[in-house]
């Protein structure tokens, strides 16, 4: 018994010690974790803003970081942020202002951690603004210079679907920029057709060029309405400019075909008139046995009652 309880102990501390060993490794790998500089894919560093900025987009963004991000990162130029792993970090320091403006947007866009994603919280330009109002902490910033053609709004794009010889389709994508109609270039598109359960990717994804457009070629053969009409659907892949925007139009491309309703023959999400004959013989047969369970149910306690009697 003595030895049982030596043997006991000795397992005790072996196991205790083990598991502080793992507690803190599990700690130490956290924390080495969250060191890691935070990765940010090549095309989002240099996204720049479609936003000029100015005392206005500071004054809004001053406004939108107070309620947003003074929290964590606590007032620019404080020191006073608040301490989390990872650490929020000052946005006046050379650290923080070492991001590009991409960085930044990504960052904030995305989130990590303890902080939070900024997508459904902040449109497009209340992030650029907030960016702006934390440069303005950077005497040697100096904004990257925006071209007219990515001059936007940050609004939903204009889609226009145009037929052209051959069964080739023409996507025009543009946004109103004070009062004028810029394309949007370098922005992917996809273009599906409706079908009876989905839609029917038609080609690989295109991306708009300097005109604003791009090419789809519609398959040969593709089956249509009685017509020959298909319903198209535009989707732009830049969800973070543009939102779930899409555009949809009909048009006569498909081969004209007299599709046989859905239900015009047995099957098992027809009427009850046209439900398969198994079908019907399978629920009439359990819902006979059911009632024949309860009314012998019934019988059986009939006699109980009529023994006792």
């Amino acid at each position: 018994m003595v030895m049982n309880n030596k043997k006991f102990h000795t397992l005790f501390h072996k196991g205790l010690k083990y598991k502080t060993v793992f507690i803190f490794l599990i700690i130490f790998c956290s924390g080495s974790l969250y060191s890691q500089n935070w990765e940010v894919p090549a095309e989002k560093k240099v996204k720049s803003s479609s936003f000029v900025f100015n005392s206005e987009t500071e004054s809004k963004g001053q406004s939108l970081y107070e309620r947003n991000c003074q929290q964590c990162h606590g007032t620019p130029g404080k020191g006073n942020f608040i301490k989390l792993v990872p650490v929020p970090k000052d946005p006046a320091s050379n650290e923080y202002q070492s991001n590009t403006d991409g960085e930044l947007f990504y960052k904030m866009t995305t989130g990590r951690g303890t902080m939070p994603s900024f997508l459904t919280i902040l449109n497009e330009e209340e992030r650029w603004d907030i960016i702006s109002y934390v440069r303005s902490f950077n005497a040697g910033y100096k904004q990257t210079p925006i071209e007219e053609s990515k001059a936007r709004s940050g609004k939903n794009a204009i889609i226009a679907i145009n037929p052209m010889d051959s069964g080739r389709i023409e996507i025009c994508v543009t946004e109103k920029v004070h009062d004028k109609n810029i394309p949007v270039i370098n922005t992917g598109v996809t273009l599906f057709t409706k079908r009876y359960f989905g839609n029917l990717r038609i080609g690989n994804t295109g991306y708009t060029n300097k005109e604003g457009k791009v090419y789809f070629q519609f398959p040969v053969g593709l089956p249509g309405d009685k017509e020959g009409k298909v319903e198209l659907i535009v989707k732009l892949n830049d969800e973070e400019q543009f939102g779930d925007i899409q555009k949809k139009d009909i048009l006569t491309l498909g081969v004209p075909t007299q599709r046989e309703s859905l239900v015009a023959h047995r099957a098992m999400w027809n009427i009850s008139v046209k439900a398969p004959w198994w079908l019907i013989l399978s629920y009439l047969s359990l819902v006979l046995l059911v009632w024949g369970f309860i009314f012998y149910i019934v019988y059986l306690l009939y006699k109980i009652k009529k023994i006792s009697d």
